[in-house]
């Protein structure tokens, strides 16, 4: 019966001969994966399905969320009109920028009529 220190290092050269075919195989394997995507036009979606992908290197930006109905206004930036609830999240550029400028934010308030 082989040991196992020989076994092993059976294993770890049989390891490194896998390692070594798949390097030499990977760069004509991509490219006829590549041809084929091309020819077929395939994209990532059809591949799979399920996988969650951002537009990385498009230019496009993904869709923001609408803002929530159910939250009120609580400050207008009288220059933009841009709004902010004041509620949790980072805040808006412009309310850090009041802030810096050591503004108190109730200047910005909207009033609210009943």
């Amino acid at each position: 019966m082989d040991d196992y220190r020989t076994l092993k290092k059976q294993y770890d050269a049989l390891g490194e001969k896998v390692a070594a075919a798949r390097r030499a195989q990977l760069t004509s394997v991509i490219a006829e994966m590549q041809k084929t995507i091309e020819e077929f036009d395939i994209a990532p979606e059809d591949l799979y399905p399920n996988l969650k992908l951002g537009r990385r290197g498009t230019g496009e930006t993904l869709p923001r969320r609408p803002p929530r109905k159910d939250r009120v206004m609580k400050y207008r930036n009288p220059a933009t009109g841009e709004e902010w609830s004041g509620g949790p999240g980072r805040k808006p550029k412009w309310v850090l920028e009041i802030e810096a400028r050591g503004e108190s934010m109730d200047a910005y308030q909207i009033r609210q009529t009943p």
